[in-house]
């Protein structure tokens, strides 16, 4: 047979139709792991030429990979099974990465590129929360209880630092620590669902507090 490249007719509708319908219900043949490790010594350090060839120097167009987006947009992907996921992270273990590579990795997610984006604008009550003067009104509101929830009497566990008169109205108490009381996460949600979030005040944590639930 002459050597070439040989053009071959695009399949019919009815065709691959007819392939989908033998094809379909037909289970993949499962090989031993003896065999799968038989193959897998067998093609290591192979190279695919085909793959080189066609390929090297070559540079994918806007135009080509604007259709491979516009192909994508929309699929859903197929969520990973437990099994699957326990086996990623076995696969990872113990893997240490370049601190170069962490780095482009960093560079990566920053500003604009972040899924997180929203223009730059750091909300200012995020900011004090996350601030050196609360972390420090945090502890000292922690101490004074005991790290103990007020609601519950449990002590330790997840603790969240309350405020009686709510932080976004009463800025000049922020930081004071007898504005701040000691609830368990469960108790604290359990309050704000109870008396929302805004104008909260010292009558609101007095009717909390009426039937503790010590443990």
């Amino acid at each position: 047979m002459p050597k070439g490249i040989y053009k071959h007719k695009p399949l019919s509708k009815s065709v691959k139709e007819k392939l989908s319908k033998s094809l379909s219900g037909r289970k993949r043949p499962s090989f031993s792991k003896e065999w799968k490790k038989k193959m897998s010594k067998s093609h290591k350090g192979m190279k695919k030429p085909w793959v080189s060839k066609l390929m090297k120097g070559k540079k994918l167009s806007e135009e080509t990979k604007l259709k491979m987006s516009k192909t994508q947009t929309g699929m859903k992907r197929k969520p990973f099974t437990e099994k699957a996921k326990e086996n990623m992270r076995k696969a990872r273990e113990g893997i240490k990465l370049s601190k170069e590579t962490r780095k482009k990795i960093s560079e990566s997610h920053k500003g604009e590129k972040c899924n997180f984006w929203k223009g730059g604008i750091t909300p200012k009550n995020k900011a004090i929360r996350n601030s050196i003067e609360f972390r420090l009104w945090r502890e000292s509101v922690f101490a004074r209880d005991s790290y103990t929830c007020q609601k519950t009497g449990k002590r330790g566990g997840t603790l969240h630092p309350h405020h009686i008169k709510n932080f976004s109205d009463y800025p000049k108490l922020r930081f004071a620590i007898d504005n701040g009381i000691t609830f368990s996460e469960k108790a604290h949600k359990e309050f704000h669902k109870k008396y929302g979030k805004r104008n909260n005040n010292e009558a609101q944590l007095k009717d909390f507090l009426k039937n503790q639930l010590w443990e």
